[in-house]
């Protein structure tokens, strides 16, 4: 074999090798892009999952708004209610209260009448 022979082999063997570093450099290049494309479905799944983590916040934030309302306008209104209620009563209880007494001096009064009136009717009939 002489020089040339020698030089296009070599030649030869280096467009082989080359073609074989072109070829694993693009499947290189696929598999790098096939792991991008991973990582950005990856990516946009955690972004998806953030939406709802914030959309389920902004519900939570709604039901705390709606509770607050139903706080401050059912229960409060229901306690006001009850608060007078319970004052109604106790002004019921306050009037039961004096009447009782009134029932007691009542009974009192009647009980000295009574024996007055037998005195009286004693003496009358005495005489």
């Amino acid at each position: 074999m002489n020089v040339e022979e020698r030089i296009i082999s070599m030649l030869d063997g280096l467009i082989i090798a080359v073609s074989q570093i072109q070829a694993e450099f693009v499947q290189m290049k696929t598999e790098t892009y096939s792991r991008f494309d991973k990582l950005e479905q990856g990516q946009a799944d955690l972004y998806s999952r953030f939406d709802k983590l914030e959309q389920g916040q902004s519900d939570l934030r709604t039901d705390i708004v709606a509770i607050k309302l139903i706080i401050e306008s059912e229960i409060n209104k229901d306690i006001r209610l009850l608060a007078e209620g319970y004052k109604a009563l106790n002004d019921k209880l306050d009037k039961l209260s004096d009447l009782n007494e009134q029932v007691i001096k009542l009974k009192t009064d009647t009980a000295v009448l009574k024996s007055v009136a037998r005195e009286a009717f004693r003496v009358v009939k005495n005489s």
